[in-house]
């Protein structure tokens, strides 16, 4: 158990490429996220939401502001802006379009903090996990959706695809909700037809029907019934890993979740 727990925070590490920065800053820094980013999420609110997938793209490339506070132990926010837009996966009628704002917060010793509003704050939330290569939170709609997002850097999306069909068995950590501390455990069984992504969730809660959608770099998956999940694939050490944020099974619960790919189903 100790080695499952070990292989998975690693994943979740590796997936989104995260680097603690050191424990001082120089004058100027550099801004993340001042780049293209490729966007997926969820609606993890409604079992009869037949397409709850969302993609898209953001361009926070013009920076508003930037300080630096303290002395030996410097925190530097940063304020960027620009384009946003997404639609439901084959639904372009769905499309939304608007500004986006991120204000990223970065800390010595830790990764880096980023709140979003995106579409003219019709979507706003906060990341779990942040790195070179993306970020990963929950949100909340202004129409009362909620749910797991990602957003990838172009350097993220240009590595291999990967296949989703496989075992995986996962850790979870709620951050937040009345379920907060608590480690839920599992299995997804997934399978993939082009990018159809269907299969079973299976952890101490139940069983559940799997629906989703991958790219072979964002998968968004539902677990109907219980809450939504979206996963980014990586590779530690030879090993298929796969990680994200997930809300769920309750109203307000959220957190980070990762497995090891343990078989290839097809």
């Amino acid at each position: 158990m100790r080695a499952f727990l070990r292989a998975t925070v690693v994943a979740l590490v590796a997936v989104f490429g995260v680097t603690l920065p050191a424990s001082s800053a120089s004058a100027a820094v550099a801004a993340p996220f001042a780049e293209h980013l490729t966007v997926g999420f969820v609606f993890g609110d409604d079992a009869h939401d037949t397409n709850p997938f969302w993609r898209g793209e953001l361009t926070p490339t013009t920076v508003v502001s930037q300080t630096t506070t303290g002395i030996f132990f410097k925190t530097t926010t940063t304020v960027l802006t620009g384009q946003a837009r997404a639609a439901r996966v084959n639904m372009p009628e769905t499309e939304r379009t608007g500004q986006v704002r991120l204000t990223v917060v970065q800390k010595p010793f830790v990764a880096p903090e980023v709140k979003y509003s995106a579409f003219d704050g019709w979507l706003t939330g906060s990341s779990w996990q942040a790195g070179a290569k993306g970020f990963s939170g929950t949100f909340t709609t202004t129409d009362g959706h909620s749910g797991p997002i990602a957003a990838l850097t172009d350097a993220k999306m240009a590595e291999p695809a990967q296949t989703t069909a496989a075992e995986y068995p996962f850790i979870g950590a709620v951050l937040t909700g009345p379920h907060r501390g608590f480690l839920p455990v599992g299995d997804f069984h997934i399978n993939q037809i082009g990018t159809y992504v269907g299969g079973n969730f299976i952890s101490t809660g139940g069983f559940h029907t799997v629906i989703g959608d991958t790219d072979g770099h964002l998968v968004l998956m539902h677990m109907v019934g219980y809450g939504a999940v979206v996963g980014v694939p990586g590779v530690v050490m030879g090993a298929r890993v796969l990680g994200g944020t997930f809300t769920g099974p309750s109203a307000g619960d959220g957190g980070t979740w990762a497995s090891v790919r343990t078989f290839h189903i097809f």
